[in-house]
């Protein structure tokens, strides 16, 4: 992958004004073996996020040291062909409890003070608002990728 020294995400949604608080993931397809998930910060109202290339990296980087995967692909090797999704790890009763117990890597350590902030972080999220299927999109310099959302019914 040739990554750019930053990657923007335009979400947009019909009918939907307040476009705050969704967390997109990014799953990267590097190698044979399992993909790398890179999480972007919340949407800003206008459903702007962005991520550096160095909050990119650090994410591949703490994934390769926790050692949770098994990988054989690196950021080099990476498609630039990529598959963006909203985040569900608030639906997820396992890492809410692994999260609560205090565990860090190094990557949140550098983002939260602690766990209860981080997982306040994810459950705050609005992403119950909206669903979609995965969507595929390429990485490319200066580009911005546009990521489509249907509202929930009330």
């Amino acid at each position: 992958m040739k990554l750019p020294e930053k990657i923007d995400i335009q979400v947009v949604c019909d009918g939907e004004s307040n476009l705050d608080d969704i967390i997109i993931q990014m799953t990267v397809l590097a190698g044979t073996k399992n993909p790398f998930l890179i999480d972007f910060p919340k949407t800003n109202k206008e459903g702007k996020t962005s991520i550096t290339a160095v909050d990119f990296k650090d994410q591949v980087d703490v994934q390769y040291e926790m050692g949770l995967m098994d990988y054989n692909g690196s950021i080099e090797t990476a498609s630039q062909i990529v598959s963006i999704d909203l985040d569900s790890r608030y639906k997820n009763k396992l890492f809410i409890e692994i999260s609560r117990k205090g565990y860090l890597n190094g990557y949140e350590r550098l983002k939260w003070a602690s766990s209860d902030e981080m997982i306040s972080y994810y459950l705050s999220c609005r992403n119950d608002k909206f669903y979609t299927k995965p969507q595929s999109a390429e990485i490319r310099p200066n580009e911005i990728i546009q990521f489509i959302l249907n509202k929930n019914a009330a």
